[in-house]
């Protein structure tokens, strides 16, 4: 019994051991690769300008971009603008940089502290709001960018509408003769997740590559462009069916003795007064636009009923007080 104890004690020694010579290899092996990069960037940034462009003036800087949606968030109608969570990468070139003759061959991973040493082809957003990278606990490269882009909504169908929204990407710095911007040949634009929207249901992402002319020169103008149809599920609860019972409610005095006009009237008042309410309720969370929505045609539809039947109250209460006229008059003579 002493016997297997201190075997197992001696085991368990060894065992120590070589999980403590494991960690101790695994550090060495860590600090030789820390001290590797620390010397190669040294070497490459000894005498590195990010002022100057990376090739000469007669060959351009080629840059790919991938663009992976994390998230939407937001579609607003009243701001016209979206929230959306961006991965955004971009590749180019820089000779520069080239480190193959030295003894490292592999790739390189370096925080962000090494990007403002380093020329960049000042890429941004032409059309967000506001925009912020990612900081948690620090700043990474994951880029999680709010645009808040601007989403010019036609609302003409509202509220079986489908709505597209587009981000657009430039060089804010660099012209086509000197940084040609591009999208990566293979899967540009990744979606990560499915989105989900209280109003609106996600159907596509569609990008594209144009130029934009101004009198400063010409500049790749890379867009992406999301497609969305709302859910109209929240209006045929909220809109449709409050609207047709008002108008059913107004129909109730067609079938009230025609001599009891006060009630009638009120019964349609009562009807027309709660459709201009839930119209009220409707429009205040829409945008002001100069044209005529689909909801408006509804709405104007109802009030046409209710008020037509106000109308036939008012011609019934006529008829009727000229046959009394009439019958009075007989009577007379």
């Amino acid at each position: 019994m002493f016997l297997e104890e201190k075997k197992n004690r001696e085991r368990e020694r060894k065992k120590k051991k070589k999980i403590l010579r494991f960690k101790c290899d695994l550090y060495s092996i860590l600090n030789y690769f820390d001290s590797q990069r620390t010397s190669i960037m040294k070497t490459l940034l000894a005498n590195y300008d990010k002022f100057i462009f990376p090739t000469n003036q007669s060959t351009n800087v080629i840059v790919e971009k991938i663009v992976t949606v994390q998230d939407i968030s937001l579609l607003s109608e009243i701001t016209s603008s979206f929230i959306v969570d961006l991965w955004f990468s971009q590749i180019w070139e820089d000779p520069r940089l080239i480190y193959s003759h030295l003894s490292c061959k592999k790739n390189l991973s370096l925080d962000d502290s090494i990007v403002n040493r380093l020329w960049t082809p000042n890429i941004c957003f032409i059309d967000s709001e506001y925009s912020y990278i990612h900081t948690s606990p620090e700043t990474n490269i994951l880029l999680i960018i709010y645009p808040n882009g601007r989403c010019a909504m036609n609302l003409e169908k509202f509220p079986h509408d489908s709505q597209q929204c587009q981000l657009a990407l430039e060089s804010c710095g660099y012209s086509t003769n000197e940084v040609r911007v591009r999208w990566m040949k293979w899967f540009p634009i990744t979606i990560a997740n499915e989105f989900q929207l209280t109003d609106f249901q996600f159907e596509h992402v569609m990008h594209g590559r144009s130029k934009r002319f101004s009198s400063g020169g010409t500049w790749d103008h890379l867009t992406i462009t999301f497609t969305f149809k709302r859910l109209y599920g929240f209006y045929i609860l909220q809109v449709y069916f409050p609207s047709c019972l008002s108008v059913f409610i107004s129909w109730i005095s067609f079938w009230i003795d025609g001599r009891a006009l006060q009630a009638r009237i009120i019964l349609s008042v009562n009807a027309f007064m709660a459709l201009t309410f839930q119209m009220g309720n409707i429009i205040k969370n829409l945008p002001r636009v100069p044209y005529i929505k689909a909801i408006d045609l509804w709405f104007i539809t109802c009030f046409a009923f209710i008020s037509l039947n106000l109308c036939e109250l008012a011609i019934i209460e006529l008829s009727q007080e000229t046959r009394r006229d009439q019958i009075i008059t007989a009577q007379n003579t």
